[in-house]
């Protein structure tokens, strides 16, 4: 597209499209980095900022560039994001001089719509709470790890004392996923909207891109620059999800690995026991509980499990179980009234919130409606 030429909705979402799917590409690739190539472009970013060459020193994992940037002792980081944020605002003021100022707008909902921001924000936290809790201790192990003839008050003041911390660090690392949107606008200004850019700044822009889309981790000082090489496992499921049902979801050399359901850490037990009515009653943790749950499968936990009927109408039939230091499950089992190829009619299961009384409230919130809007006259 050029100055010339009015905005395409269609072509824009097209290309949109593409775009998320670019950088949820990119974003969790596993290909091994181009270490020479990386160092370059990082050359290059250093001697714009009128910075001199950088010693580069490579990590397997994010967990080892932590450690060695708090050996380091440095404490002055530099941010990228602000390169980043200079960028943009060029992209976007050659922008608004390529269209309308009502093409821009559309443009922006449109693009903020479309970006995988909550996909990629899930690395980063999840190795933040691996980093954490790497060595978390129950109260249980540590007091007993405590003489017997201590006080409960000494128990306690151990467990806060050896309670793992985040890295003071960790809010300067840069993660290539955060930069792939904050760079997006840029790249849609080059790519889609072919808008004029100086040259100087466009190839700054293209060269945050490229680092962006071919690193995975940084932290940047003025005279080195700590990187991690990318996991060499990295599980999704459909929806973009960290997620894997088997084995660790993220897998990095250096034996640092992340189990995952579904975008939420999990314990290597959640993942790999064998999910059953018995360890999930005697399942104390209320997030492993729920992995466990999922993993045994809702529907035939709430048959299984002994749920309360709490109402039946024609609708539907609410069931409710209740559970220790946690929210009800509440569902409510419809029939499809469509038959199946056989003959046979379907029935499936719906979580709905736990406060809902009626099965008819229950199908009314999945459409959005209250229990007195919904009465379909016929049903499909």
């Amino acid at each position: 597209m050029n100055s010339q030429q009015e905005l395409d909705l269609a072509d824009l979402q097209s290309y949109l499209d593409e775009l998320r799917s670019s950088i949820i590409s990119d974003y969790s690739s596993t290909i091994p980095i181009d270490h020479h190539r990386i160092e370059d472009l990082i050359d290059r970013i250093y001697a714009g900022q009128s910075k001199p060459t950088p010693e580069f020193h490579w990590f397997s994992n994010p967990r080892d560039l932590l450690a060695a940037a708090e050996e380091s002792g440095q404490t002055n980081w530099l941010s990228l994001a602000k390169i980043e944020d200079k960028g943009g605002l060029i992209s976007r003021k050659a922008l608004e001089k390529t269209i309308s100022s009502e093409d821009f707008d559309m443009f922006f909902r449109a693009l903020w719509e479309s970006l995988p921001e909550r996909e990629l924000r899930s690395l980063p936290l999840l190795v933040r709470r691996e980093i954490v809790s790497d060595s978390p201790r129950s109260f249980q192990e540590e007091a007993e790890k405590i003489d017997q003839r201590k006080d409960l008050m000494q128990v306690m003041k151990a467990m806060l004392d050896r309670q793992p911390q985040p890295s003071p660090f960790f809010d300067s690392l840069n993660w290539a996923s955060s930069s792939l949107l904050r760079l997006a606008i840029a790249r849609c200004s080059c790519e889609f909207f072919e808008a004029r850019i100086e040259s100087e700044d466009r190839k700054l822009l293209e060269d945050l891109q490229e680092l962006a889309r071919s690193a995975h981790a940084y932290m940047f000082s003025e005279q080195a620059c700590y990187l991690s090489e990318r996991p060499v496992e990295f599980h999704m499921d459909e929806q973009a999800r960290t997620h894997r049902e088997d084995g660790p979801a993220v897998i990095y050399e250096g034996d640092f690995k992340i189990f995952c359901w579904k975008n939420t850490r999990a314990s290597q037990y959640a993942i790999t026991v064998e999910p059953n009515l018995e360890n999930i009653f005697g399942q104390e943790n209320v997030e492993i509980r729920r992995v466990l749950i999922d993993r045994y499968g809702i529907d035939r936990y709430i048959l299984d499990s002994g749920a309360e009927i709490i109402q039946h109408d024609r609708f539907g039939t609410l069931y409710r179980k209740t559970q220790s230091d946690d929210e009800p499950i509440v569902l409510v089992r419809i029939t499809n009234s469509s038959p199946e190829p056989d003959g046979s009619f379907r029935t499936y299961f719906l979580r709905v919130p736990p406060e809902t009384r009626t099965a008819r409230e229950a199908i009314a919130w999945t459409f959005r409606m209250t229990a007195e809007e919904y009465d379909p006259e016929i049903e499909t």
